[in-house]
């Protein structure tokens, strides 16, 4: 079988990144593997579960193939992609970020409706996080 040029990464037990996006508000990546390699389609295995992609779906980004299937419902889309390519990792870290600043605000939440000294403890833990996150940055 001749794969499509640019989708060489797609071999059966590939380790390749899951992309979900959700439009401007953000993308989650995930591990998974390729189980299948037909002629019109790939089969995945993401969380536990199987994942189809049509082969003949692809969308080029910064110079790499990805597979992408639309769902049509709140402008959400998936993504196949190589598992080590520089964009997907790109998607990590920003969805780490957003870990992140998301648990520092739940944080402050926590302790502004009902301060407590483990409530203050849990607060100054997620802004370590945060300062250490963005103080890297800065460097």
């Amino acid at each position: 079988m001749t794969i499509t040029p640019g989708l060489e990464w797609l071999t059966m037990g590939a380790k390749v990144a899951y992309i979900t996006s959700f439009g401007y508000s953000g993308k989650l990546v995930a591990e998974a593997t390729v189980d299948k390699v037909g002629k019109r389609d790939v089969l995945v295995i993401v969380h536990g579960r199987d994942e189809k992609f049509n082969i003949n779906r692809t969308t080029q980004l910064h110079g790499a193939t990805w597979l992408r299937r639309d769902s049509g419902a709140w402008s959400r889309s998936d993504y196949l992609a190589p598992h080590d390519d520089p964009t997907v990792e790109k998607y990590r870290e920003e969805a780490r970020r957003q870990a992140v600043e998301g648990a520092a605000r739940d944080a402050a939440d926590r302790f502004q409706s009902s301060p407590s000294p483990d409530a203050a403890r849990a607060l100054q833990a997620a802004v370590s996080r945060y300062l250490e996150l963005n103080d890297t940055e800065q460097d």
